[in-house]
This record gives C-alpha cells, sequence and structure tokens, in this order.
C-alpha cells in the first residue's frame, strides 16, 4: 500500500483505512437499534465492532491491491 496525498498532505494508508472503517461503524451502529441487538457490555461490543471492521477494510484494501 503506498501514501495518499490529498491536497499536499501525505496520509498513511492506516488512516484511510480508519476512517472507511469509521464510516461502516456509524452506518451499523443508527442501524442495531433497529434490529433490536443487546448486548452484556455495550462499550466491548462497540470497540470489538470497530476493530472487526478495521480488519475487514485493511484486508479488503489490500486484496483490492493486489487484484488491481
Amino acid at each position: 500500500m503506498h501514501e495518499y496525498n490529498i491536497m499536499g498532505l501525505y496520509l498513511p494508508p492506516l488512516m484511510i483505512c480508519a476512517l472507511q472503517a469509521a464510516a461502516l461503524y456509524l452506518a451499523l451502529r443508527l442501524a442495531l437499534p433497529r434490529v433490536d441487538v443487546h448486548v452484556w457490555h455495550p462499550p466491548l461490543f462497540k470497540t470489538a465492532l470497530y476493530v472487526v471492521l478495521l480488519a475487514l477494510v485493511v484486508v479488503a484494501h489490500e486484496w483490492y491491491a493486489r487484484m488491481g
């Protein structure tokens, strides 16, 4: 993976992945109450959800970089 140049500001790939994972996380946070999901420890669930989403985004970026 390479650095991303946004108007002269170089951003590491992990930051881009973290922002994409945060967008997915916020979308799921809005959708989960409508599905009526109850968890034992909400802060732990929210943290684990973000970490899993970040891992999926990083793997997707690596897969996409190798394919294209």
